[in-house]
């Protein structure tokens, strides 16, 4: 569990937002994350839906709302009544344990809108989606990250993702796995096999997720950790069945991971 109080220094701003979430911090002991909340539905995924579903192993550990004090520290609970002071989700770092964290972001389903939007934006987002692999494949690449041996950052934008089509993405991913060991791939492919047996079983029904992302991260450093993890939930909606879209992107990265030693 996080302390109440969570001291954040600016330097672990940048380099855990993988596709511009640039509203994030990590605490100075590298275990949490900070969050702003923008749309109240994430909270409600983590504190009304989460807890009940089989998905809990999949998704960083919630603990709660801290809001950030004048001084630029972040303390448990809500914003102080008539404070402008925004409120924060704290979860688990993904990257926690992590001497060299890489990680892929991959924008999961095929409908990324709500059914509620109007004509204009769901003409937009199918537009988007059938420009993208999320279409063919149900999802497409959102951004990654490595961390190179000097240390070194290297991220590439979902601007890159975008541009990528099916026939680019087994070469895309062996470049981008070309420093995981077999055990951290093995780690990473069961735990998306898992993930995929929930999603498309009667403990993944009732939900559909929309424009939520799920990670791939691996060590390179000498810690060898390896996990996936489902982020950003800014729009869920409830469904009779499985979401369709993104067990289809599910079985996609699946079949991919499965080739990329070939």
């Amino acid at each position: 569990m996080p302390p109440s109080e969570i001291s954040v220094s600016s330097k672990n701003h940048d380099d855990i937002a993988i596709a511009g979430h640039k509203l994030v911090a990590r605490d100075d002991s590298r275990l949490f994350i900070l969050k702003m909340l923008a749309i109240d539905s994430e909270r409600t995924f983590f504190e009304k839906i989460l807890p009940d579903s089989s998905l809990v192993e999949y998704c960083p550990e919630y603990y709660g709302v801290y809001h950030k004090k004048a001084d630029g520290k972040f303390i448990s609970g809500e914003p102080p009544a008539g404070s402008t002071a925004k409120p924060f989700i704290c979860m688990s770092n993904l990257f926690r344990g992590m001497e060299r964290p890489n990680a892929i972001e991959l924008k999961m389903g095929v409908i990324q809108h709500r059914q509620t939007a109007s004509e204009s934006k769901m003409a937009k987002s199918v537009k988007k989606c059938k420009a993208t692999t999320s279409w063919e494949l149900g999802f497409r690449v959102n951004g990654t990250l490595k961390t190179l041996a000097d240390g070194y950052v290297e991220k590439k934008s979902k601007f890159v993702g975008r541009d990528l089509k099916k026939e680019d993405l087994p070469s895309f991913f062996k470049t981008f796995f070309a420093d995981a060991s077999e055990e951290q791939l093995a780690t990473i492919r069961d735990q998306v096999n898992g993930l995929l047996d929930v999603m498309s079983g009667p403990r993944g029904a009732g939900h559909r997720f929309i424009s939520t992302s799920l990670l791939l991260c691996f060590d390179s450093g000498a810690g060898g950790v390896s996990r996936i993890g489902m982020i950003d939930f800014p729009h869920i909606e409830v469904i009779n069945g499985i979401d369709e879209g993104y067990v289809k992107g599910l079985r996609s990265l699946a079949e991919l991971l499965d080739h990329v030693r070939d």
